[in-house]
């Protein structure tokens, strides 16, 4: 999962490229970095998840 917010960021860098310095889009083009750092951010943060224990019958965190 991890992998493909660093894939996401890469595919919005990409494409800024491409819409700044080939097709001189508008001001609206430069929220895709702010996007693609917001990505790799969430990206690099370890979430904890919930695993259902079979042989307790309980709730535990993953970390």
């Amino acid at each position: 999962m991890r992998n493909l917010f660093f894939l996401i960021a890469f595919i919005l860098i990409i494409l800024w490229v491409a819409g700044f310095f080939l097709f001189k889009s508008g001001n609206m083009i430069h929220i895709l970095p702010v996007l693609s750092v917001a990505a790799v951010f969430k990206g690099s943060i370890k979430d904890k998840e919930l695993l259902y224990l079979r042989k307790n019958l309980t709730w535990k965190v993953k970390e």
